[in-house]
């Protein structure tokens, strides 16, 4: 494995993940093209991703019931308080990241008509 590929196992955990940048995107989608053994890796990376998903979703609901019965209650009541005040702090973010997502594709839109 040559030193490109091992920067686009980054990349595909990140494209995966949904979590790639816009340039770094375009770099694994290029290097995809002619890398076969890339490829492969993107492919056994998105079904070890998608089992994993689907063997969290398949926890019984009784498990989830017993588990977070031994969470006190004032632990909970804490932590809303804390993602109450995360999600406040990042809500300009998701602002900024919808704007650039839209200006992102105007640039796209205009790259193909020159």
């Amino acid at each position: 494995m040559n030193e490109e590929c091992q920067l686009m196992e980054d990349y595909i955990i990140q494209y995966v993940n949904k979590t790639i940048e816009g340039q770094n995107e375009i770099k694994l989608i290029n290097h995809l093209k002619y890398c076969p053994q890339c490829r492969e890796e993107l492919a056994f990376t998105i079904k070890l991703a998608d089992l994993v998903s689907n063997q969290i979703k398949d926890v019984p609901q009784e498990v989830l019931d017993s588990v977070f019965a031994k969470v006190p209650e004032s632990k909970i009541k804490e932590d809303i308080i804390v993602i109450s005040q995360i999600k406040s702090a990042l809500e300009p973010l998701e602002i900024v990241t919808q704007l650039l997502s839209t200006a992102k594709k105007s640039v796209n839109l205009v790259f193909q008509f020159i």
